[in-house]
Order: structure tokens, then sequence, then C-alpha cells
């Protein structure tokens, strides 16, 4: 059976801009506001795979509704019409935490996530840590698990998390490195004090508690952005 067959040009969201015949011609174009309205289009379209329409979420010409899997978003309005399935942080008719520009919605339950990513830089650092104790360079070992806890810290804190475990862990990385971790600054300070003094037994305690830290960490990003969790890179 014979079709019509056309090549979509996307954005960096993965929304289609236009359409591209076999022969090379553009057949059609669009532009959206933030949220996904059309503002302007010329030719005439193939498809329904519009806004974001790389993910699979075509629009309803009908009603103008975009279709996520879980629910619809309304592009005029830049918000879900119904609430959030899996209940993710605050605002259960948030498109994308209200910033559209540089996030997407895999499947109407809630935006993917980047804290893994910043976790791995977290976990890298607490890696780099062992291997510069195991070749006796206890202060760069101290910096690099620093580094490690604080890292881990912020990807806690980009997670938004809401559900209880979250907010225990979110509490203790603000502990760690937040205004009121005056404690882990004097910590850090002894520690160092005993680097500078050879002293190898606070270093691989301070070492081991970075690495046990960014483990915890990946732990809790996960099980508190369940179900659908879905790691943006």
């Amino acid at each position: 059976m014979g079709g019509t067959i056309r090549w979509y040009l996307y954005d960096g969201l993965g929304s289609v801009l236009g359409e591209i015949d076999p022969s090379g011609n553009v057949t059609a174009t669009r532009k959206y506001d933030v949220y996904g309205s059309v503002r302007a289009s010329t030719g005439t379209s193939t498809s329904k795979q519009k806004f974001v329409g790389s993910l699979g979420h075509p629009s309803d010409d009908e009603t103008g509704l975009i279709y996520m899997r879980a629910r619809y978003m309304d592009p005029v309005t830049g918000r879900f019409i119904s609430e959030d399935p899996a209940k993710f942080a605050n605002n259960w008719f948030a498109y994308c935490n209200s910033n559209p520009v540089n996030k997407d919605d895999f499947d109407g339950r809630k935006p993917r996530i980047t804290d893994v990513g910043i976790w791995v830089i977290g976990l890298g650092l607490a890696v780099g840590a062992f291997e510069a104790l195991s070749e006796g360079d206890l202060l760069t070992a101290i910096n690099l698990a620093s580094w490690s806890i604080f890292a881990c810290s912020v990807a806690l804190v980009s997670a938004n998390l809401d559900r209880q475990a979250g907010r225990i862990f979110t509490i203790v990385g603000m502990l760690l490195t937040g205004p009121g971790g005056t404690w882990f600054k004097g910590w850090l300070d002894s520690v160092v004090e005993a680097a500078e003094a050879s002293n190898a037994l606070p270093c691989k305690a301070a070492v081991a508690a970075a690495f046990t830290y960014s483990i915890v960490v990946i732990a809790a990003i996960v099980t508190t952005n369940e179900p659908g969790f879905e790691a943006g890179w």
C-alpha cells in the first residue's frame, strides 16, 4: 500500500518544527510558544506529532490538548487537566515544574530528572578519593571526598523530593553542606589537620563516609521519584 512519506525536523526538546518529503522539500513548518501552543505554521502537516512529538505525544486537533500517556496537557494554560498520578512535587497540575524550556515530560507523571547525572559526578569524586587515599595522598583524598558529599547533596536538593524519605535525606545533605553546617566545616578542618600530620585513620573514615553517602543518595533519588523513574542525562 502506498502512503505519504515525511521526515521530521526536531528542536532540542523534540518538538516537530518541520516536515520534509522524499525530494528534500519542506512541506510544513511550525512555531510554538513555551508550552506548545502553535503560534505560526505553513503547509499541511501529515502528523499529529507536534510539541515534544519525538516522545510520542500526539496533539488533538479538536481539543488542542496534548496526550502524554498518563494524562492530557493543555498548552494554552501550560497545565495538565488532571492531577499527577505519581503525586510528584507540590503542584500536581504543573507541567515540568513550570520549566518547559529545559525539561520534558516522558509519560505525563513528572519531568525527567537530571539529578542522577549530578550523583554520578559525586560518586566519581568518591572513587577518586579512594584512589588518592591508596596512593597516600591524604589531602587530595579529603578534598575529593568533600566535593563528593557536596555534589551528592546538590543532587538531593535538585530532585525536588517530596516524600518523607526524600525529606530526611535532603536534611542530611543540607546539614553537611548548608549554611547551618558549621559543624561539618569544623569536622573537615580537623580531618585536614590529620591529613597534614599524616594520620591516615581519620582520612580513611572521611573517604569511606563520602562513598557511603553517595550510594545512599541514589537510593533516595530512586525511591522518592517512583513510580515511573526516568533518569535524564
